[in-house]
């Protein structure tokens, strides 16, 4: 039997409204965690895409075209490394995800629960300490300072530690960062960090906390053990 055009156009009215509430159900399932992940795993991709064409860039600039050739190759090397890098933290932060299912992660922080003595075996920052890393890159002659600082901030009721990052090439400075960190006294907990690098937003366990933190919202965006060893 045909149907009347009102008849299908109220069928075709229903079969909206069935997709679009299931549209909406699907919107409210929403798994958090993997799609945290999926973005930062983007993002880091995205982003050794780009620094390593502004190395191959750099590079093209050498009078010298033999070192110009071993400075692009050793630029697509270092990306190569960086992109497994980028891969080997979206397993880290997959295997979490499965851990803490699919609910957005948004934890109340208490004040009270932290301290500015900070003595994480993984990542200790005793005021007056300055770590010093430096060598050779693509880029030039790196020189990198991390100064644990005798100021503190208060960042969300948390009285954090203050370090000063600064970071050379070459002598000039490419980038002079102040970052707050406070540390959990309990055995684990969430942490936050101002650091962009990759290392920042990696989803790993971790009883050292930066007070301020470059995702939207006041969840954290890292984790590391209390303890070495510790799961």
């Amino acid at each position: 039997m045909m149907r009347s055009p009102r008849t299908i156009g109220l069928v075709g009215l229903a079969l909206a409204v069935v997709v679009g509430l299931g549209s909406r159900s699907a919107r409210a399932e929403v798994d958090a965690c993997e799609l945290s992940a999926r973005n930062a795993y983007r993002s880091c991709k995205a982003g050794v895409q780009s620094d390593t064409r502004l190395a191959i860039g750099r590079c093209a600039n050498n009078p010298n075209a033999a070192a110009a050739s071993a400075c692009s190759q050793q630029a697509v090397a270092d990306g190569k490394d960086a992109r497994q890098e980028c891969r080997d933290m979206n397993a880290l932060r997959n295997g979490v995800c499965d851990r803490l299912g699919p609910a957005a992660y948004a934890p109340a922080i208490n004040p009270g629960n932290f301290t500015t003595t900070i003595d994480n075996p993984y990542f200790p920052l005793p005021p007056g300490t300055t770590y010093v890393s430096e060598g050779q890159t693509v880029e030039g002659f790196e020189h990198v300072e991390f100064e644990v600082t005798h100021s503190t901030k208060v960042i969300l009721g948390v009285t954090c530690v203050e370090v000063h990052d600064v970071r050379k090439v070459d002598g000039a400075v490419l980038e002079d960062t102040r970052d707050w960190f406070a540390q959990d006294i309990s055995p684990a907990t969430c942490g936050t960090s101002a650091r962009t690098r990759p290392s920042s937003t990696a989803v790993r366990r971790s009883s050292t906390v930066g007070c301020r933190s470059t995702c939207p919202g006041p969840g954290p965006a890292a984790w590391t053990p209390p303890n070495p060893g510790s799961s």
